[in-house]
């Protein structure tokens, strides 16, 4: 067998390029339909890495194969074939290069807008092409799907021609690219991936269905919490601190609570977009300063819906019942020049742990606006949050890091 093209038929690294990118990209077609209707898991985050190695390596041998049609050109058409036989088969081929193109690469864009871990085969990360972005994310994964919804539709047209080809023209197109001879040679080779092909199609109309469930059923356990009453209110009493430590009043759009988590090696960030505070801080009264913090567990946000709907499920934090997490100090302890050190208790879920929590301090305005930055890390198995497949620690790592941002005023 040559290796090279020549004017009747495909050399062997044509074919090879052909059947194991037909073969990986009919799979992941398949993969992605099924794996988007899986619950939240760790094995379904184990396929998902799967998915997108393989879709690297498409891209890598797309490219490959382009570089090789232009060394060795593509037979040309047969003079059997009708003008709107070589139309529909050039619009198609162009349909399946750039989708052989788009898809790989829309999913790296989802990945990196979406913070989501990409790593090939576990190997080696796979950098972010793009900033975490909740709108590109939506887009991206948009363009995914309408793209494979495409390939659906030019694959099944791309096997029916080269059934008719053999079966009714009776002429080689399909031998030239296949190598088999014979009627029967020929019908095995549609027959399976014509197989493969309505395994995905399959795995698309599950896909579909569960989507419709998923509408006309009950909203999801966070979308039922009633958002407004989820951050108990603080209000300022008199025996919360004695009344001559300074009181101080956040400013909620200069303060920020974020954290960073760990999945599949990757890091990824997410933030508490409602928190409350009370604040009795003086520096000289450290004694008598003290400081109760809630936080609207329902208001975390990461960047993904799936992943935040997850995240405040009954294994996790589960808002249901939980909606809010409190940190209260029982002392502070000065370490250097605006460097303390608050001690206390953080409760999630029904759990209570004690905590220290470092922080610096920076004041403005003659002492009446005070900046604060601290962080800490803590262990998400000691409050109970993610258990079950997700206790072992392998997809999601336990330790989590928490960075406080704050700048508030004084009363």
């Amino acid at each position: 067998m040559e290796i090279l093209n020549n004017k009747d038929h495909y050399g062997l690294v044509a074919r090879s390029f052909h059947w194991i990118m037909a073969l990986l990209v009919i799979s992941l077609l398949a993969m992605g339909y099924f794996m988007s209707g899986m619950e939240p898991s760790p094995t379904k985050i184990q396929i998902v890495l799967l998915h997108k190695s393989f879709g690297t390596v498409v891209l890598g041998l797309v490219v490959l194969r382009v570089l090789w049609r232009l060394y060795s050109p593509a037979p040309k058409s047969l003079a059997t074939h009708k003008p709107w036989e070589k139309g529909l088969a050039h619009a198609a081929h162009a349909f399946l290069y750039l989708a052989l193109f788009a898809m790989p690469f829309s999913g790296w864009i989802m990945s990196s807008a979406g913070d989501f871990p990409y790593s090939f085969f576990g190997l080696f990360d796979m950098p972010h092409i793009v900033a975490k972005n909740r709108d590109l994310l939506h887009t991206s994964m948009f363009i995914h799907g309408a793209v494979a919804m495409g390939l659906l539709g030019v694959v099944a047209l791309h096997l029916a021609g080269a059934a008719k080809h053999h079966v009714i023209d009776r002429d080689i197109t399909l031998e030239r690219m296949s190598g088999t001879r014979g009627l029967v040679g020929g019908l095995l080779v549609v027959a399976v991936f014509g197989a493969l092909w309505l395994v995905a199609a399959g795995g698309y109309a599950w896909h579909e269905l569960n989507e419709d469930e998923e509408h006309d059923g009950p909203p999801p356990v966070a979308a039922q919490v009633d958002h407004a009453a989820a951050v108990t209110p603080t209000s300022d009493h008199d025996d919360f601190a004695p009344s001559d430590v300074s009181r101080w009043v956040v400013v909620p759009q200069a303060s920020t609570l974020e954290f960073t988590a760990i999945q599949s090696g990757q890091g990824f960030n997410g933030a508490f977009n409602r928190f409350s505070a009370q604040i009795a801080f003086d520096p000289e009264k450290l004694e008598q300063s003290r400081v109760l913090v809630t936080v609207d567990i329902v208001s975390l946000m990461t960047g993904s819906e799936e992943r935040d709907v997850q995240a405040k499920s009954s294994e996790w934090f589960d808002v249901a019942q939980y909606p809010s997490a409190v940190f209260e100090t029982s002392s502070f302890e000065k370490m250097a020049d605006d460097q303390y050190v608050a001690h206390g208790n953080l409760t999630i879920r029904d759990t209570t742990v004690p905590l220290d929590l470092p922080f610096t301090l920076s004041f403005e305005d003659g002492g009446n606006v005070v900046n604060m930055a601290g962080s800490a890390t803590i262990d998400r198995l000691a409050f109970g949050v993610g258990m079950g497949e997700w206790a072992d620690g392998k997809t999601v790592a336990p330790m989590v890091d928490l960075r406080i941002n704050l700048r508030a005023h004084k009363l």
